[in-house]
């Protein structure tokens, strides 16, 4: 049985693996609290989405995944591109105090190297970030309170991670998890919480997102220096899937897509799980509205994804016992 290449850069579904998130998450905010257990991570073969079969199907997805490898040599030659203002492409370095909820999340696995990604500060304890970036880890380490060199002056805490219990690694589908740090940090000017945004997709289209990263300014570094943010368009769903279906890709239910322009804006790897922020210009207030989940390239023109938080407030409640909204 042939599997397919999990998440890296991307995640590459058809309509059956869409269809499957779906029907997955179908009645996600009908749960009430006690209900949610931890499960195992499940990864699904590209026979058991299209058929074994389905041989047009199953050559399309690995043409795509060549042009994906191709694409990523590429970048890995064009490190000036990336390093201009670090992984964040066309970004602004975030200065002290500024989105002080940003936290960095370093997860060592039991096999392979460390995984740096961001995360938010929901509260003294809890973080939320992307499923993909804890799974199958060793131990976990959050560090809050620096913009700049955040493992040498940041607080650093040890966590252990609550993943979504529909989450599937090698498709990026429920790709979410919450945090909870082994003691509690001290907020004030440096650290800071922020609240989940319940907005839907269809008040949000064309809306200017944030959202941040400590990516590393090259593909030699596993951390960056310096907290970076930029801010992107959020593109209709279905302008999303239409930029990306020469690259067979469809990103997952309960995803949204930013706008990327080629070597312009953009995140890239180390930007994975960060918070994807909105400002409300009437109270301007800031809410998280997604964390980073997949993208097709650091430098290229596809649109990237993030996971959507409205569809997991109840799970989120649940597990936390916190007021989020």
């Amino acid at each position: 049985m042939r599997t397919f290449l999990a998440i890296g850069l991307s995640v590459i579904l058809l309509a059956h693996a869409s269809a499957l998130a779906t029907n997955q998450s179908k009645n996600e905010t009908e749960k009430v609290e006690g209900q949610f257990e931890e499960s195992g991570i499940k990864e699904y073969t590209l026979e058991e989405l299209l058929g074994e079969d389905n041989v047009t199907g199953i050559a399309a997805l690995e043409a795509a995944n060549e042009k994906r490898e191709k694409m990523k040599e590429e970048e890995s030659s064009a490190t000036t591109v990336a390093s201009s203002s670090g992984r964040i492409l066309g970004g602004t370095a975030v200065t002290e105090g500024q989105h002080a909820y940003n936290v960095l999340v370093v997860t060592v696995p039991y096999s392979g190297s460390d995984i740096t990604c961001g995360g938010a500060l929901l509260s003294t304890q809890w973080v939320l970030t992307a499923a993909q970036c804890v799974a199958g880890a060793s131990s976990i380490t959050v560090y809050a309170g620096a913009v700049g060199t955040p493992v040498d002056s940041g607080t650093s805490k040890s966590a252990t991670a609550k993943i979504h219990p529909k989450f599937v690694r090698n498709f990026a589908l429920n790709d979410i998890a919450l945090l909870k740090t082994a003691t509690p940090y001290t907020l004030g000017s440096l650290i800071s919480t922020i609240k989940l945004s319940t907005a839907g997709t269809g008040s949000m289209e064309n809306a200017q997102l944030r959202t941040f990263g400590f990516g590393p300014e090259n593909n030699d570094a596993a951390i960056g220096e310096t907290l970076n943010f930029v801010d992107m368009s959020n593109v209709k769903k279905a302008t999303c899937l239409s930029l990306t279906a020469d690259f067979f890709v469809v990103y997952p239910a309960n995803t949204g897509c930013l706008s990327t322009a080629v070597a312009t804006k953009g995140w890239c790897f180390g930007d994975t799980g960060s918070p994807v922020v909105y400002t409300n210009d009437g109270d301007s207030s800031t809410k998280v509205y997604g964390v980073n989940s997949q993208f097709l390239g650091c430098s290229s023109s596809y649109p990237s994804s993030y996971t959507l938080v409205g569809p997991y407030i109840a799970w989120i409640k649940a597990t936390t016992k916190l007021t989020v909204t």
